[in-house]
């Protein structure tokens, strides 16, 4: 017998789904309806991740920074966002993901070497993860190297 808390927990799983749906078609205000509509229960943040990862793997910009909006971790899952749009061949995704990644303010007091780092765990992650092409990888590296390189001149300036 189902109580009435797993009832709407099953409610809110049902709409969770209709949020990633409807950020991975890039349904901006549809993707806002929803998440307000959850606003308050706890497991909202796992949807918004997972519709996040959705939009960012269809190259749904808008809708993906909607969920970073919302409180989207980039990071979540082993960077799986980038993973996916770099997989998608979905440039312009990895490089808004990847200044987000490489924003000046989370690498200050860092140098170089911790910079270049995070270059590598991300291009393992994306090369580990699918089976991605030769030539999608390399623009994917190419994108996040400019971006890491961008963030340490301005970070080294500081």
């Amino acid at each position: 017998m189902t109580t009435t808390s797993s009832g709407a927990d099953e409610r809110r799983n049902a709409i969770g789904k209709q949020l990633m749906r409807a950020a991975q078609n890039g349904r901006v205000q549809r993707s806002r309806r929803i998440v307000e509509l959850l606003r308050g229960w706890p497991g909202l943040g796992r949807w918004i991740n997972a519709a996040m990862r959705a939009a960012a793997g269809n190259g749904q910009n808008a809708t993906m920074r909607v969920m970073l909006d919302y409180g989207a971790d980039v990071r979540s899952i082993d960077d799986e966002a980038i993973r996916v749009a770099a997989y998608g061949g979905h440039s312009e995704t990895v490089e808004a993901l990847a200044a987000i990644i490489f924003a000046p303010d989370s690498w200050h007091g860092k140098d170089l070497p911790e910079i270049l780092v995070e270059v590598t765990v991300l291009h393992e992650n994306i090369r580990a993860s699918y089976p991605i092409s030769k030539d999608k990888l390399q623009v994917a590296d190419t994108i996040i190297k400019n971006q890491a390189l961008a963030c340490w001149e301005r970070v080294k300036s500081a």
